[in-house]
Formats: C-alpha cells, sequence, structure tokens
C-alpha cells in the first residue's frame, strides 16, 4: 500500500501551492532523504520543461511518488473521488504486456520504456552525434548505419 494522503488532502494541494493542475509523476521518492530537493530530480526536471513548454498559461505543480505502482495508487483514489485537475503521468514500461493499460483522460503514458528512451529517438541522439563530432559527417553516417542496423535486429529479435 502506498502511503499517500487523502482526497480531501490531494484537493487541499491546490489551493495551498496555488496551481491549476497537479501532475502526480514517476521518480525517485526522496520524502525522507535529508538534505535532497525535488528540484534536483531528472524525472522532475524533464516534466516541468515539457509542461512549462506545452502549459505555458497553466499553473502545475509536479509531485514525485515513486514507482508506477505508487503513481497508479494515487490514480485510483483520484478516479474514484472524481478529483478535478490532478492528472498522472507514467513511464510505459511494460504495461499492455504484463499489465492492463488505463484507458483515461487523467493518466498520460510516456511513448516509450522510460522517458530517457522517448528522450533519446533516432533522430535526436543523430543530432547530439552531429554535435559532438563537430558535424563530421563520417561518424553521423557510420552511428546511423550502427543505430539502423541495432533496429532491425532487435525487431527481427521481437518478432
Amino acid at each position: 500500500m502506498t502511503f499517500m494522503r487523502t482526497s480531501g488532502g490531494i484537493n487541499a494541494q491546490k489551493k495551498f501551492h496555488r496551481v491549476d493542475i497537479t501532475f502526480h509523476i514517476e521518480g525517485k521518492n526522496v520524502q525522507n532523504t535529508p538534505g535532497f530537493k525535488t528540484t534536483d530530480l531528472c524525472d522532475y526536471k524533464y516534466y516541468k520543461a515539457l509542461l512549462e513548454h506545452y502549459l505555458p498559461e497553466r499553473k502545475v505543480k509536479i509531485k514525485v511518488l515513486g514507482c508506477c505502482k505508487n503513481v497508479l495508487d494515487y490514480y485510483e483514489l483520484i478516479e474514484s473521488k472524481k478529483l478535478k485537475n490532478n492528472l498522472v503521468i507514467v513511464d510505459r514500461d511494460y504495461n499492455g504486456i504484463i499489465s492492463s493499460r488505463i484507458n483515461d483522460r487523467n493518466v498520460i503514458y510516456t511513448y516509450g520504456y522510460s522517458w530517457e528512451n522517448d528522450f533519446w529517438s533516432d533522430v535526436v541522439s543523430t543530432h547530439v552525434i552531429t554535435m559532438l563530432t563537430a558535424g563530421n559527417k563520417d561518424s553521423t553516417n557510420r552511428y546511423i548505419k550502427l543505430i539502423k542496423r541495432a533496429i532491425r535486429r532487435i525487431a527481427t529479435l521481437s518478432k
């Protein structure tokens, strides 16, 4: 069982933090880690940047909860109590393979296994390689050839 606030406590957070929407996300649970700030987390920084870009007119609070199960426990409470302006974001992980996917507008899934995998798409990674090699076309072309070969092999294995 995930330790969580009551439905009233979850709803009150909007007023306490003066925000429009609260996003409950996965990420290292640091509640009891002395001297550690939530803003140090990569997950927090990633989602903060995305939400500021896509919701510039909205004030948002990002609540880092721990693993996927913790976030989905919050979702169940949010759904059962019909709490407004509380959404959850979970990494795709193995949803749809070892557990059922929740199709609800209050649950946002990342595209791949985790946001890290979403970020390192072939387009982004090729751009990074190009920058790191100062635009060296041989290096970039070699990387593209290797990544395409790897994708082809993984596709074969998955079949």
